[in-house]
């Protein structure tokens, strides 16, 4: 995962990738999409974007004259090399994270419980966390899950805190119930198969 900070009016020049699932979530400014299949698309806080890299895709990232831009680009090995390539935008309800878990990316097959998919085992949540009030992580058996603090503070059930840009790793059978927002607080939860297949042929993962 990188947390960019990207000054306004900057190009990121085509480029390819291979074989990664490339999830770029924003929460602040915009940025122009491009790629190799013609589209050319706004992605925003508001509007998701999931680049399903597969045997190759092609892109170009623009970003407007005015506001910087705060995102995570979360790079997720597939379950396998070679897939086909495609992109997915999603509309995102900014309300539904608000003191609760907005599902923003599931499985591929997963019935609908996220308005994107990726090819292997993971699911992404996100909440604002108002000071003061806790949250329930989910309950799902056989994943590891990671806490990320994009903003804000969270006290953890052993006394410890997470600061923004810090983040928790807790191992399938590791019980972590609730944190609590020391302040307003921007989270992002991933869950990810404890046995899940992957390949490490991607232009970012292969032999890491």
């Amino acid at each position: 995962m990188d947390r960019a900070h990207l000054s306004a009016g900057l190009v990121v020049k085509m480029h390819e990738h291979v074989d990664d699932e490339i999830v770029s979530y924003l929460r602040t400014g915009s940025l122009t999409h491009t790629d190799s299949d013609g589209n050319s698309e706004t992605v925003t806080p508001t509007r998701l974007m999931v680049m399903n890299a597969g045997a190759g895709f092609s892109h170009e990232e623009r970003m407007p004259e005015g506001e910087d831009i705060h995102m995570l680009q979360i790079f997720l090995r597939p379950e396998a090399p070679g897939l086909e390539p495609a992109v997915q935008f999603a509309e995102l309800d900014e309300a539904a994270r608000s003191d609760g878990w907005r599902a923003i990316v599931a499985p591929r097959g997963a019935g609908g419980e996220a308005p994107a998919t990726v090819r292997t085992e993971a699911w992404i949540h996100d909440a604002h966390v108002a000071a003061g009030a806790s949250i329930a992580l989910p309950e799902r058996d056989g994943v590891d899950r990671w806490l990320y603090v994009f903003d804000g503070r969270v006290g953890l059930p052993d006394g410890r805190m997470l600061r923004a840009g810090e983040a928790l790793a807790a191992p399938a059978g590791q019980p972590l119930e609730s944190v609590r927002a020391d302040r307003d607080s921007d989270l992002v939860l991933f869950e990810l198969g404890a046995d899940a297949r992957y390949t490490m042929a991607g232009s970012l993962s292969r032999g890491r």
